[in-house]
């Protein structure tokens, strides 16, 4: 019984921690796309930076316990 629980618990965790592993992937591009519109373009979108720090930030509470 309780070997069961554990499988599903660490079933559940790789799942979360390959969520986590496809936000940063996703980080990565929003961040490229903001440093190449601010540095190439010469304007800023406020939403893409709010992104990256909620992003982030879902990133390293997901990602900590994997």
């Amino acid at each position: 019984m309780v070997e069961r629980l554990v499988a599903g618990i660490d079933k559940i965790n790789d799942a979360v921690g390959t969520f986590a592993g496809w936000l940063t992937a996703f980080l990565v591009i929003n961040v490229t796309f903001d440093v190449i519109t601010r540095y190439i373009f010469n304007f800023s979108i406020v939403a893409s930076q709010e992104l990256e720090w909620h992003v982030y930030s879902l990133t390293f509470l997901l990602g900590m316990g994997w």
